[in-house]
């Protein structure tokens, strides 16, 4: 690319020295027009790791996307044993591996970053691989290999720095790498590479090369262990002993990365990676030296907290890179721009643009805009979003306003002074004007008040009930001819001279059944009372019992389901208008893009809505998914549709939130939105539900006592109801009683079995959104006996990295005491205590203190559980957490995690005694659902806990335990099917025995629950999905041997056979017989027709028999089968 021209723009600022007083936007478009003036590495150095995403941004706008790179430090606290994330690994290595290729960058890092000894430069280039088609690779030592690089291997791979291998397929998630790759081998050479989604493992465009990167700045090959091990034997602390015995394994321990410094002769820094003659953006000597202090006080701070712990740590002076490296890098820059204030005239002279008065901010913009443009300034408008473009373009035009395309990295080239309006679709936080450049650059979201809209990402959910592959050894499984055995793995048989896979099952006495894997669809993973059910004898008379019983059971809920479906449909509903015309002005105000699932959540809605049908939806997501969002839309649906809303919180704290945030959304529009709580008068109270009756209330939020018989609406539409799970029996009846005159949208991130399985049944209809905000994290989660120096450290932790914590004492008569307590044991922190029988005033005191940082560490009841949002709140301590029930679980530790920041949970159970065995569970249950969007499956694993109970009682839990909630629950379809008059017809399930070998070898697909899954994929599948499923086994695990394709023959000879309900297929040598049965559904005349064509024969037993050719056998039993269908 050609220099900028002096009397260009981006000329005019490349010559500036100083960029401190410009407002970061302006910063960004200085520090871009040097790098395109220079074509040179230059390193942006900020304080932390928000300004880092903030300049970023910014530098978006001016640079393509491929000139600008974020190095962020490590995201752990100093001296913990934790590694930082895969993905902030990752990245970091990312970035060095692209500075070591020389093409400029603009590289933007928190000071931090520099300061953090690094992988040597030798030692990364030296260890990164480069693959290339019809290049030779040895499988075993390639994967030694990765794994002494950080990498993990995996049955598929999911995630940064795994690799996986099956068969003669290697798939491999580098950094660096924007998506994965697959090698696809010919004997030891690479027959082509490919890139894969991890959305669907489904390979895409083919590639020359790939290179493939260290996974850890920390490498275990033997070298690196050897230099390690005797500097890590001369810390004579015994905790040192297991680190060796790990990293001798290749095994990776949590915190290796503090250690860095001993695998390396000579660990390298940042500046070491950067091109000569790179230069630097960064503050003045005397806030480099502030920020290297503040830097060394919170590893000394962390350091010293250790206690007698220290002797298995470097102290911090070892930990961190030698300061006089740090600032000899930066002072070796070969310019250097100082982000500090500067001296007049070191800066251009630029000019804030006023912000929008309330109100008219459409008249407001393109006043300004024409302003700027009659004072001679090129003016150029952004825009976040194309949607944002388009109604800007519209509104501009109709006002005779046309402006020109352009894209922000092409202002710098321009000249300005031309008077003219152009439209950028990018981000601009806040616009400003250059004078002395003939330039003015205004931001659209800035003035309309549109925030930046969340990136839309595609991710795969997890289906709603897909627990059959998750089986390992010992877990009980439901056969539904022989009852409940336990699974003892896939084994193989060889009958007659011919393998195959069966499914083994225990019974009791030790009776062993083979189900072969063609029968998978007679098994079922037993969901129900775990501790409860009766592994069955086979042959014996329990299970005939129990299976009777239970369809006695469901025949007559059945009825009582029935009733409630015909009130519902038979209900004098009434119609909202979700027409575009009506609610795409309100959605446009929404500052995110909708993920997919949130957009199909509000479909659902609107679809329900516009029915006549009363709606009875449940909307499961977890905290901070969107779910307000989808209750906002259908209010406003409501209310324009002339009908009032309630909505249903389950505290105080919540109804004010909400009340909040209702009012600012509808802001726009005449609608009345009140509250009625405990934090309102009385006599406002009584105002409020006054005129809420006379119908000049459009929406109405509050706790249960909106539920109170004195509570009258005009014309109720609309009943919301958020966080169910909190709400008690007798309220919950209050609202089912409704669910046949009103529309009913129920939000929750973990319903409550009994709500789970009536949505799962199809009596209430089910939205589920998976897809989790930009930047969050999952939350570490911890659970402990109680122990003070335990909690003291969490506390200290979070409050040294600036946070603050939720102690969550749920007993308000000591709760005074453990504040007391806490107070004692960390020393700097400022204690307050909330619950919900203080007075309105006290409990609103201390939540504001609490809100603006006065108070650092809450002692407070499960209040907060629902409602509070505090980004700078990432640690909550659940004291008691085996009294709590695992959906309050999940919403406590939802109250953090809400930042970039990592959350952290520590769940405290009693110094001694024992806990129940429920209450174990339920502990296990939140410990393994960490990964975000976790709360629908922990609900499923809540049911196993608890037990789905009765749809209107508990008499039906029995039942299900005996026999297991999936047979249950198709009991119970088949019931409701036939009281509405579809017969049901039980499945076939034909016997075929075909004397081939079918079976998936090991070599082929390792993992045993990926077996498991693509036989009970490939015994489910009707015959024309078979060809897609063919491609992609082949595309996951490389050409098919010879066993797996007898498998796929199989599954569609037995998919022609169920649907012509024929009994068994059996081929011996050179003859095929079929069995057919009374109600099998073939032509007889061309079967008869077609057994005299092949010279066979017709028993009168309805057997038919035929001779077998010298061809493929399999070829001729399907020509058979799809002629006399």
């Amino acid at each position: 690319m050609e220099s900028n021209a002096p009397h260009t723009i981006g000329g005019h600022l490349a010559a500036t020295p100083a960029v401190g007083p410009l407002p970061e936007p302006l910063k960004a478009l200085v520090l871009a027009s040097v790098f395109r003036q220079e074509r040179r590495t230059l390193l942006w150095v900020v304080e932390g790791t928000d300004e880092m995403y903030q300049a970023q941004e910014h530098l978006g706008a001016f640079l393509d996307p491929g000139d600008v790179v974020a190095y962020p430090p490590p995201d752990v606290r100093p001296y913990q044993d934790d590694s930082p994330s895969k993905e902030i690994a990752a990245r970091r290595i990312g970035v060095l591996a692209r500075l070591l290729t020389g093409r400029p960058a603009v590289v933007v890092a928190p000071f931090e970053a520099l300061t953090m000894p690094l992988i040597p430069v030798a030692e990364l280039a030296e260890n990164t691989l480069r693959l290339a088609a019809d290049a030779e690779l040895d499988r075993e030592e390639l994967a030694l290999r990765l794994v002494r690089m950080g990498y993990t291997r995996e049955a598929l791979v999911d995630d940064i720095g795994q690799f996986s291998m099956r068969g003669s397929i290697i798939d491999v998630y580098s950094p660096g790498m924007t998506d994965p790759v697959r090698i696809d081998l010919w004997g030891d050479a690479v027959a082509s590479i490919r890139l894969f989604s991890l959305a669907n493992q489904r390979s895409g465009k083919e590639v020359d090369s790939a290179a493939i990167l260290p996974a850890s700045e920390v490498l275990m090959d033997t070298a690196h262990v050897k230099n390690a091990r005797p500097r890590l034997r001369r810390m004579k602390d015994p905790s040192v002993a297991p680190l060796i015995g790990d990293i001798e394994q290749g095994i990776y321990p949590p915190g290796i990365e503090s250690y860095l410094p001993l695998f390396y002769e000579k660990p390298a820094t940042l500046f070491d990676y950067l091109p000569a003659g790179s230069m630097a953006a960064c503050p003045d000597g005397a806030v480099l030296d502030l920020w290297w202090e503040n830097v060394l006080s919170r590893y000394r701070h962390g350091y010293e907290r250790l206690g007698e712990g220290r002797g298995r740590y470097l102290p911090p002076e070892e930990t961190l890179a030698d300061r006089g490296a740090v600032f000899a890098g930066l002072s070796r820059a070969a310019r250097r721009i100082s982000t500090s204030f500067a001296e007049a005239g070191q800066c251009p002279e630029f000019r804030a643009l006023p912000p929008a008065p309330p109100g008219k901010t459409s008249d407001f913009l393109i006043g300004t805009l024409k302003g700027l443009m009659e004072e001679g300034l090129d003016v150029f408008l952004f825009a976040g979003s194309e949607m944002l473009s388009e109604r800007v373009s519209y509104a501009l035009a109709s006002r005779g306003m046309s402006p020109a395309g352009a894209e922000g990295p092409s202002i710098p080239d321009r000249t300005g002074w031309g008077g003219r309006l152009y439209l950028v679709q990018s981000f601009l936080s806040a616009g400003f004007a250059l004078p002395g450049a003939g330039l003015a650059l205004v931001s659209a979201d800035e003035v309309l008040g549109v925030k930046k809209r969340r990136k839309r990402t595609s991710r795969a959910g997890a289906p709603l009930l897909n627990p059959f592959t998750q089986l390992t050894e010992g877990d009980p499984v439901v056969h539904q001819e022989n009852g409940i055995g336990i699974f003892r793995g896939v084994t193989r048989l060889e009958l007659e001279g011919f393998k195959s896979d069966f499914i083994l099952l225990e019974y009791l006495g030790g009776d062993k059944l083979y189900v072969p894997v063609y029968r998978l669809g007679l098994l079922q993973r037993y969901i129900g009372d775990t501790d409860a059910f009766m592994i069955d004898r086979l042959g014996g008379t329990r299970w005939t019992k129990a299976t009777q019983k239970a369809r006695e059971s469901v025949a007559k809920l059945a009825n009582e389901l029935l009733e409630i479906y015909a009130r519902r449909e038979g209900a004098a509903g009434f119609t909202c208008d979700t027409s575009p015309a009506v609610v795409e002005e309100f959605e446009d105000t929404f500052p995110y893009e909708e993920t997919e699932d949130q957009l199909k959540a509000v479909e659902d809605v609107y679809g329900d809505m516009a029915s006549p049908r009363p709606m009875d939806r449940l909307v499961c997501g977890d905290v901070g998914y969107g779910k307000t969002e989808v209750a906002l839309r259908a209010a406003f649906a409501a209310v324009m549709s002339g009908r009032q809303v309630c909505v249903l919180v389950p505290t105080t704290l919540l109804a004010r939130q909400h009340l909040a945030t209702f009012r600012d959304r509808f802001s726009n529009w005449p609608f009345r939105v009140e509250g009625i709580s405990s934090f309102s008068s009385s006599t406002r109270n009584r105002e409020v539900i006054a005129d809420l009756e006379k119908g000049r209330v459009d929406l109405i939020i509050g706790t249960h006592a909106l539920l109170s018989d004195k509570v009258k609406f005009r014309d109720l539409g609309l009943l919301i109801v958020d966080e169910e799970h909190r709400f008690g029996v007798k309220d919950k009846e209050k609202i089912k009683s409704k669910r046949a005159e009103v529309n009913i949208l129920t939000l929750t991130a973990t319903p409550i079995p009994r709500t789970l399985n009536m949505a799962i049944s199809g009596i209430r209809d089910l939205s589920i959104i998976e897809t989790p905000p930009v930047d969050r994290k999952s939350i570490e989660t911890v659970v402990s006996r109680f122990d003070e120096e335990t909690v003291a450290q969490v506390i200290a932790r979070e409050l040294s990295r600036g946070g603050q914590v939720f102690f969550v004492h749920n007993q308000v008569a000591s709760i005074g005491g453990m504040a007391r307590k806490v107070e004692g044991l960390v020393s700097n922190a400022r204690v307050g205590v909330a619950h919900g029988q203080m007075s309105r005033g006290d409990l609103e005191h201390v939540m504001e203190r609490f809100l603006d940082r006065t108070v650092t560490v809450l002692v407070t009841s499960a209040i907060i559980s629902s409602g509070i949002d505090i980004p700078s709140a990432n640690t909550i301590i659940i004291n008691r957490a085996d009294k709590f029930g695992l959906a309050d679980l999940y919403q406590l530790r939802g109250r953090v995690g809400r930042s970039k920041v990592k959350g952290f949970a520590l769940l405290l159970t009693p110094e001694l005694g024992q806990i129940t065995k429920d209450a174990r569970k339920r502990l296990a249950a939140i410990k393994e659902y960490e990964s975000l969007g976790a709360g629908f499956q922990m609900a499923l694993k809540d049911m196993e806990i608890r037990g789905v109970g009765d749809i209107l009682g508990r008499a039906q839990w029995g039942h299900v335990t005996a026999i297991g909630y999936e047979l249950y629950q198709q009991m119970l379809q088949e019931a409701v099917d036939s009281l509405q008059g579809r017969e049901p017809q039980s499945a076939a399930d034909p016997e075929i025995q075909l004397r081939v070998n079918a079976y998936i070898p090991e070599d082929y697909c390792p993992d045993s629950h990926l077996r498991l899954g693509l036989y009970k994929r490939l015994f489910s599948a009707e015959a024309h999905e078979l060809p897609g499923i063919r491609e992609e086994i082949t595309d996951l695990y490389g050409e098919m041997p010879q066993p797996v394709r007898e498998l796929l023959t199989i599954a569609e000879i037995r998919d022609r056979m169920k649907k012509l309900r024929l009994k068994k297929l059996e081929r011996s040598d050179d003859r095929l017989r079929l069995y057919l049965g009374r109600d099998s559904t073939i032509n007889l005349q061309d079967l008869v027709d077609l057994v005299m064509q092949k010279f066979g024969r017709l028993y009168p037993q309805g057997i038919a028999e035929f001779p077998l050719g010298e061809g493929s056998a399999s070829d001729e039993i399907r020509e058979i089968l799809y002629r006399i269908a």
